[in-house]
């Protein structure tokens, strides 16, 4: 698990989706960002996120198309393999709390 203490920000057109979708995002960044050449699993416990990285789900929603079209892109650089899971938020405490846990001022 990464953690890195930075905030997505605030403003009324964030949604959750945005949200996961930007930290998804910004996880296979930093991930490039070490030119790691073997195979990565990650599990992920948005559900929307995790199906449409997969090609399992579509969006007709634009905004949701481009941060898609962000996060294909950045699991084709550096990183060899990349496995996406998905696993209910119940199981997934510890990213639950790190949530919780964002100074918003």
């Amino acid at each position: 698990m990464y953690k890195d203490g930075g905030s997505l920000g605030r403003s009324p057109t964030m949604t959750n989706n945005i949200a996961e979708f930007t930290a998804f995002i910004q996880g296979m960044k930093y991930l490039n960002s070490t030119y790691l050449k073997r195979p990565v699993t990650i599990k992920g416990d948005s559900k929307l996120v995790v199906e449409l990285v997969n090609g399992n789900w579509y969006s007709k929603k634009p905004h949701i198309q481009k941060l898609l079209g962000e996060a294909l892109q950045e699991m084709g650089y550096h990183v060899k393999k990349v496995t996406v899971l998905w696993i209910p938020r119940e199981e997934n405490q510890e990213a639950d709390q790190m949530s919780h846990e964002v100074d918003y001022e």
